[in-house]
C-alpha cells in the first residue's frame, strides 16, 4: 500500500506540486476578499482523510484512488503552509505574497480601487437623482408662475406682429421695356389668405390658386405677387394674412431695394447656373472666353483665374450702380452692355481668339469669384474638352 502511494507521488510530484503551488498563490492574492487558503486547506484535509480510509480498507480501489490521494495531500500541504504563514504575517488580511512583493500588493490595490470606484459612482448617481428631482420640481414651479403672468397680460401688451420679420425671396426678369420682380412671401406659418398694400392702409387680396388646401377644404391662398419696374429704386410694401384659424396677422413691413434684389439674383445665377468659361476649339477656331461669368459682372467685385499652371490673374470689377442709375434697361442685352460699359482691362478676356497661334493650348482654366457682398467662392475648374477633336 505504502509502495503504491510513494510510486504515484514520485510519478506525479512535479505536476501535482505545480497545481498546488499555483492554487496556493491565487488564494493568497485573494486573501483580502476571503481566507480561501484556509477553506481549501480544511477541504483538502477532509478529502485526504476520506480517500485514505477508502484506500486503506478497499484494496480493489487503491490503483484508482492513488492519484487523487496524492493530489489532495499536495494541496493540503501547500495551503496549510500558506495559511500558517498568513497567520503569523504582519498583515494577514493582505496575504503572504502582498506582504513581501509590491507587485502583488499593487494588484490587490487595483482590485480594491475598482470596488471603491463602483461605490463612489453609486453615491454620485444617488446624488444626481436627488438633484434631478429638485430641478424638475423647480421647473414645474417656474412654469406655473410663468403661466400666471401670461394670463395677466392684457391684449394690448401681447406680441406686436408688425415688429416681426417677414421672410421673402425674389426672382428677376427682363420684359419688353421694364423689369419684373416676382416676390414670394414666406411667413413662419401657413397662410389661409394673404393681403398686400403699398401705403399700409389699403390692402388687397393676393387671391387663390386652383389647388385645394386639405386643411381647410378651400382653395390655397397665393403668397406671391409681381412688381413691374422701369428703375432700380427702393420701396416699401406691407403684408397681412389670415392664418389657418382665420386670425389676422400683421401688418408686416418689407423694404425692397430693387438694385440689391437684382444683384442677389445675378449672384444666385452665377453660383448655380452659369458655366463661367467658354471654349471653342474645333478648327479653324481656337477660342476661349470668360464672358459667361463676366456678363453678370455687376454682382462681382473681382474674379481671379489661372490657365493651366500659369500665374494667377486678378480682375477688379467696378460697381454698376452709377452706370444703371438713370437707365437700368441698358443692361440688356448683356453681351452688348459688357462690351460697351466695361473697363478696357476687361475687354481682352471677353473673347480670346488664338487661332493664329498654332502652339497655343489650354487644358483647363480655374476661376474664383468674389461677389458684391464680399463672399468668395472656391476655385472652380473648367476643362477644355475640345482638345480631343
Amino acid at each position: 500500500m505504502l509502495k503504491i502511494i510513494l510510486q504515484r507521488f514520485k510519478n506525479n510530484a512535479a505536476s501535482f506540486g505545480l497545481i498546488s503551488i499555483i492554487g496556493g498563490f491565487v488564494t493568497d492574492v485573494l486573501q483580502p476578499i476571503a481566507p480561501f487558503s484556509s477553506y481549501i486547506f480544511y477541504a483538502s484535509t477532509v478529502a485526504t482523510l476520506i480517500i485514505f480510509l477508502t484506500f486503506l480498507f478497499k484494496s480493489t480501489l487503491r490503483e484508482k484512488l492513488s492519484n487523487s490521494l496524492v493530489l489532495a495531500l499536495s494541496i493540503m500541504i501547500v495551503t496549510g503552509t500558506i495559511s500558517l504563514l498568513q497567520k503569523y504575517s504582519d498583515n494577514n488580511k493582505k496575504g503572504v505574497l502582498a506582504n513581501n512583493f509590491k507587485i502583488f500588493e499593487k494588484f490587490q490595490n487595483q482590485l480594491g480601487f475598482i470596488e471603491t470606484q463602483i461605490s463612489e459612482v453609486k453615491d454620485i448617481s444617488i446624488e444626481n437623482l436627488e438633484e434631478t428631482k429638485k430641478l424638475s420640481e423647480q421647473i414645474e414651479k417656474t412654469k406655473k408662475e410663468l403661466g400666471k403672468k401670461i394670463d395677466q397680460i392684457s391684449p394690448e401688451n401681447k406680441l406686436d406682429q408688425s415688429k416681426m420679420k417677414m421672410n421673402y425671396s425674389t426672382m428677376f426678369f427682363l420684359r419688353k421695356g421694364y423689369f419684373e420682380f416676382l416676390i414670394n412671401i414666406q411667413p413662419v406659418e401657413y397662410p389661409r389668405e394673404m393681403f398686400i398694400s403699398e401705403d399700409g392702409k389699403n390692402y388687397i387680396s393676393l387671391g387663390f390658386d386652383e389647388t385645394i388646401d386639405t386643411r381647410t377644404g378651400l382653395k390655397s391662398g397665393k403668397n406671391r405677387f409681381t412688381l413691374k419696374e422701369e428703375e432700380f429704386k427702393k420701396k416699401k410694401i406691407y403684408i397681412k394674412y389670415l392664418d389657418i384659424n382665420s386670425n389676422i396677422k400683421g401688418p408686416f413691413e418689407i423694404e425692397l431695394d430693387m438694385y440689391n434684389e437684382f444683384l442677389k439674383n445675378d449672384k444666385s445665377y452665377i453660383k448655380n447656373h452659369a458655366e463661367w468659361v467658354f471654349f471653342r476649339w474645333e478648327l479653324p477656331y481656337k477660342m476661349w472666353s470668360l464672358h459667361p461669368i463676366l456678363e453678370y459682372r455687376c454682382a462681382l467685385k473681382s474674379i481671379s483665374f489661372k490657365m493651366d499652371n500659369q500665374k494667377k490673374i486678378k480682375i477688379d470689377l467696378p460697381d454698376c450702380k452709377e452706370q444703371l442709375k438713370n437707365n437700368p434697361l441698358i443692361l440688356f442685352p448683356r453681351n452688348k452692355f459688357l462690351k460697351i460699359n466695361s473697363p478696357k482691362n476687361l475687354l481682352k478676356y471677353i473673347w480670346q481668339n488664338t487661332a493664329k497661334q498654332p502652339d497655343f493650348v489650354i487644358k483647363e482654366i480655374k476661376v474664383r469669384a468674389e461677389y458684391y457682398d464680399g463672399e468668395t467662392s472656391v476655385y472652380r475648374t473648367f476643362k477644355n474638352y475640345g482638345l480631343s477633336e
